[in-house]
């Protein structure tokens, strides 16, 4: 093992002492020095919030996952009541559906003596009593819910806890078990479950690896440029120290250390941010994705490498921006003009990127193992693209800086500092990679929307002023719900129909009077005992075949001889029910007219668009298990893993546009202040203050609508290449879909930040022209 020498340890005590020299230096050197590292430090910390609260998605989820699981019920068999039941208690799950929400619930009833209770309740609620969650007693609060509220007409007595719901913001409760159910609720043999989560989808895991990656280097991008915050002023302090006897290199170090209290503090400031980020998960949600705030917690590796790398790296940064100063005495210099933007390695950057996407495609040929690094390699790719866009961008607005000469004062001057003055165009560059993943990513969601999930993946089906009712939780009690759907105002016309389905081919009939046939096929020869068949059916049912059918629910199976049928056309909002295309006129077979009612047809005004709110209202009177089957409600689970991907998308997607907009504030700030002196100049010279404003605007939108320029495209053919790797995991996805009216409104909504940015700087720039300006040492 090699030992150090005392010359090396003495080297190393001495670094370290003028890093932290460097350090005293910045939190005591007076206002000005304040507001530099404030102004750095919150440029940093901005950064690090989102950072760790990336760093938190796995934790929360999981933390909404075991909460799920601890409330699960699993149950037995329905009816099975009596000594064998270990938890004594009944349950019956009784959902409810609420213009577009989800409303989970679930009736519970005591099966004996000490009845265990699910997370979050206190006591078990009796027949009538209702245990709401916060949120949903907020919304059958609300003027205008009072449908809601006969739909779940029991008395309110009390709040579910945090323990039992798996978010603040969740719409849940437990209603007390009527005694007429009872025969229909099923024993609860074990409450929770252990996790078993499912693996995601390889697209969905694509996606988010795209999403993450998009959005994580602009934070990059906006954190480096913050560690830049006031380094005009700290290179006049340099001259100063070389003054009193340091070297350059020590200059250096000192100017390190500087940068190493703002990423200290920005560090804090960070952790400060992130708490109050954390604190408004209770009350923040987004298209119902919430987490509790005891669940967001930042994972301990992304942690701990966040709080060695951020100092590491403003450390590096800064030595790296000193790279090309000539540290004296009597000022700052460079050693030489600083040489023209090279084009090739940006170029380079970019295109190493696309390769790195394009070789990514065939990889899911070549087995497993080749699969797992398709995440890896599309994260890289993607990273790669957005730095050489964000690289690009400088060289850009270098060449028009050097060739534009425009007529506008303000313009000219704008123009002028955009060639010495590079923190606008760094800051624009991360602007630009925000945009070019927002249009990327808004592509990737609209073709996977369009491709995978496309409009019929919604069971919205049925003519208006008709309703659809059906038991989920067992057959429905038709006639005390005939009697109370028959008090609703507005109702015409009630028809029930009971469901058969053939042994072996499971073809289906469904078996109704003719009233309600009448208004569902449009028939006027209506014959009891009659089988009518929509044209468009496959499950044809031959006249005089003999047919073993099995009644839905209970009951024996019976031969049924098919009778003469007549094709009708399925009108009036008959196809699409996901019901039998066979009616089966009753009257004619007792065998099929006892059979359980499985669904009651409600007919009513059809410009009456309450009618099915009302008749549900009255129907979980009778039982809070009824549904109405013409709900858009989604087939495909996957469609809820996708929504609830998209939401997680947009809401980064909203974060990381925030902290563009007060990463351009703060580095704006920062610039009028380390310019002030010649603005004072200039406004005591006679340069108006519009003219010094607009050069303002001018300095931003110049670097500004080149990235625009440059995001659609950049966008758009990233948003291709990632398409072509998720397309080759499994999905339908064959072709781009470019919903240019979004792209629009991205390209907006970041040429709208200039305008904003520069508003909030104007307050500056009336004090940075103040006479006082004009002094200095």
């Amino acid at each position: 093992m090699t030992q150090r020498s005392p010359v090396d340890e003495v080297r190393i005590g001495q670094w370290l002492g003028e890093l932290l020299l460097g350090t005293r230096l910045a939190l005591t050197g007076g206002r000005a020095a304040w507001a530099r590292l404030m102004l750095s430090a919150v440029g940093i910390g901005l950064g690090v919030m989102v950072l760790l609260l990336a760093a938190s998605v796995g934790n929360a989820q999981q933390g909404k996952a075991d909460r799920i699981a601890a409330r699960e019920l699993a149950t037995g068999e329905p009816g099975k009541t009596g000594a064998g039941n270990p938890t004594h208690l009944l349950a019956r799950q009784v959902g409810q559906y609420w213009r577009g929400q989800y409303i989970a619930g679930a009736e519970l009833g005591a099966d004996g003596d000490a009845p265990r209770l699910p997370p979050g309740l206190d006591r078990l609620p009796g027949p009538g009593e209702l245990v709401t969650s916060p949120a949903l007693s907020r919304l059958l609060a609300q003027p205008g819910n009072e449908l809601l509220r006969e739909r779940l007409p029991a008395k309110e007595i009390g709040h579910i806890g945090d323990a039992g719901l798996d978010r603040p913001g969740e719409l849940f409760f437990y209603v007390g078990l009527p005694e007429q159910q009872r025969a229909q609720a099923s024993p609860v043999l074990r409450i929770g479950n252990t996790v078993d989560t499912p693996p995601m989808d390889e697209m969905f895991q694509l996606l988010l690896t795209a999403a993450a990656a998009a959005q994580v280097v602009p934070i990059g991008v906006f954190v480096l440029v913050a560690t830049q915050i006031g380094a005009g002023a700290r290179e006049q302090r340099l001259a100063s120290i070389r003054l009193v006897g340091a070297d350059p290199g020590q200059a250096r170090r000192i100017a390190a250390g500087e940068s190493l209290a703002a990423a200290l503090l920005g560090l804090g400031v960070g952790a400060a941010l992130f708490l109050l980020a954390r604190s408004l998960a209770a009350v923040v949600e987004i298209d119902q994705i919430g987490f509790h705030p005891a669940d967001v917690v930042p994972s301990a590796p992304i942690t701990t490498l966040l709080v060695l790398g951020v100092p590491a790296t403003a450390v590096a940064a800064a030595l790296f921006a000193l790279r090309r100063l000539e540290i004296g005495p009597l000022g700052v210099v460079r050693r030489a003009d600083p040489p023209p933007r090279r084009l090739n390695w940006r170029l380079a950057l970019a295109g190493l990127g696309v390769l790195v996407l394009a070789a990514n495609i065939p990889l899911r040929n070549f087995g497993r193992v080749a699969e797992d690094w398709r995440g890896t390699l599309l994260a890289i790719g993607i990273a790669l693209v957005l730095a050489g866009a964000a690289a690009l961008l400088p060289w850009l607005v270098e060449r028009v800086a050097e060739n534009w000469r425009p007529p506008w004062v303000a313009a000219l001057l704008a123009v002028r500092r955009l060639r010495f003055e590079y923190a606008t165009t760094r800051v624009a560059a991360g602007v630009v990679t925000v945009l070019i993943g927002a249009i990327a990513l808004q592509v990737l969601l609209t073709t996977i929307a369009r491709t995978e999930f496309p409009a019929s993946s919604y069971s919205q089906s049925g003519m208006p002023g008709e309703v659809m009712l059906y038991g989920s939780g067992g057959r429905p009690d038709a006639a005390r719900v005939r009697a109370e759907v028959g008090k609703v105002p507005g109702v015409i016309q009630i028809g029930e129909l009971r469901s058969a389905y053939s042994e072996g081919d499971n073809r289906a009939i469904q078996v109704t009077d003719c009233a309600t046939i009448r208004q569902l096929f449009g028939v006027t020869d209506c014959q009891p005992g009659k089988v009518y068949q929509a044209n468009s059916s496959r499950d044809q049912f031959r006249p005089g075949t003999v047919v073993r059918m099995r009644p839905n629910g209970s009951g024996a199976a019976f031969d049924w001889r098919v009778p003469a049928v007549q094709r009708a056309e399925s009108g009036n909002g008959w196809q699409g029910r996901n019901l039998a295309s066979t009616l089966v006129a009753s009257g004619a077979d007792p065998r099929l007219d006892t059979m359980p009612v499985s669904y009651i047809w409600v007919r009513g005004p059809t410009d009456d668009p309450e009618l099915g709110e009302r008749v549900l209202a009255a129907a979980t009177r009778v039982d809070l298990a009824i549904r109405a089957l013409d709900l858009p409600v989604p087939r495909n689970s996957a469609m809820g893993v996708f929504q609830s991907v998209r939401s997680g998308v947009l809401a980064g997607t909203v974060v990381v546009v925030l902290l563009a907009v007060l990463s351009l504030v703060v580095a704006a700030v920062d610039q009028l202040q380390e310019r002030r002196r010649q603005y004072s100049v200039l406004a005591a010279s006679g340069v108006p203050r519009r003219t010094l404003g607009w050069a303002t605007l001018w300095q931003n939108a110049v670097p500004t609508a080149i990235g625009l320029a440059l995001a659609a495209p950049a966008g758009v053919g990233l948003a291709a290449l990632v398409l072509r790797v998720i397309s080759n995991s499994g999905s339908r996805v064959r072709e781009i879909v470019v919903n240019w009216g979004d792209v629009a409104m991205i390209l907006g909504a970041g040429a709208a930040l200039i305008f904003l940015v520069t508003l909030s700087t104007l307050p500056a720039l009336r004090s940075a022209v103040r006479p006082s300006g004009l002094r200095f040492e």
